[in-house]
């Protein structure tokens, strides 16, 4: 069954969708792997059995938490510009990866979003059978980064809020997968300790205080990432607000969701730019 796709709404896990419906509502490029719409924080990959004729051989870890995509790029020895630029630089320039496989003819399911934390370079036959260098990037699924985040690090909790902030608003990670893994990790765990601790235990959206205390005491407040279509993971300190889970939901699926978020982002923006 084709889910219908509305602008803004999160893509749903394992649901299918049609890829022109995918464009007609954020645009980019319709052929291809990697679509990088002009107006959106956005990158859509797309993986399928088709690229194995040019050497795109896609697939999972053992724990099915890292993908390996490969670049795009069909002739000659793949190289860091367009969409694979798009993909290594995704954290830097606060864009979100999703992930689709085809299932059939113009229909794709959704997979997850994924985080770029490295990349190998291989030999691989191209379409003529040439050997040339192909980029195998390691995406690592968001929601098992959100996992990680849900645990707090003991050490923050000493750091001062200045300091926590410039690890949470650190993009630039090792690149080294395995190093870049721990510090992801690491980076999404800073991110949603200091929008905790930022908010001060009142909701960021509507400043009433949090509804309830958690058992260790803290206050109750759901992370909300302004500028994606999900919730979850690294991202910066700028893009993420502390909120009450009714703002939370107002926020993603009220009669006034986009105006609301708009209304949160510049009062974000005026608590980080003060």
């Amino acid at each position: 069954m084709i889910t219908t796709l509305k602008q803004n709404e999160p893509f749903d896990e394992e649901k299918y969708y049609r890829r022109r419906d995918i464009h007609d509502l954020y645009q980019g490029q319709q052929q291809g792997g990697i679509s990088t719409p002009a107006n959106y924080l956005y990158i859509f990959i797309f993986t399928g059995d088709s690229g194995e004729k040019y050497g795109y051989v896609d697939g999972w870890n053992e724990s099915r938490t890292i993908y390996y995509y490969t670049g795009e790029g069909q002739h000659g020895n793949m190289s860091f510009t367009k969409g694979n630029k798009a993909i290594r630089d995704h954290a830097v320039n606060g864009k979100a990866i999703y992930l689709f496989q085809y299932v059939s003819s113009g229909v794709v399911k959704f997979i997850d979003e994924m985080v770029y934390i490295g990349h190998e370079l291989k030999f691989a036959p191209d379409h003529d059978s040439r050997e040339r260098q192909v980029i195998i990037f390691h995406l690592e699924r968001m929601s098992y980064i959100e996992q990680e985040a849900n645990t707090p690090e003991e050490s923050f909790k000493n750091q001062p809020l200045e300091e926590l902030r410039r690890i949470a608003a650190n993009t630039q990670a090792p690149t080294e997968p395995r190093k870049a893994t721990i510090w992801i990790h690491r980076r999404a765990r800073a991110v949603k300790q200091y929008a905790m601790r930022r908010a001060g235990g009142y909701c960021e959206a509507c400043n009433q205080e949090a509804p309830f205390q958690k058992e260790n005491g803290e206050p109750f407040l759901e992370i909300h990432h302004l500028f994606r279509l999900s919730d979850g993971g690294a991202d910066h300190p700028k893009a993420v607000a502390a909120v009450c889970p009714n703002c939370h939901r107002r926020v993603h699926y009220g009669v006034d969701a986009k105006k609301y978020n708009a209304k949160l982002s510049d009062y974000i923006a005026q608590k980080e730019n003060p």
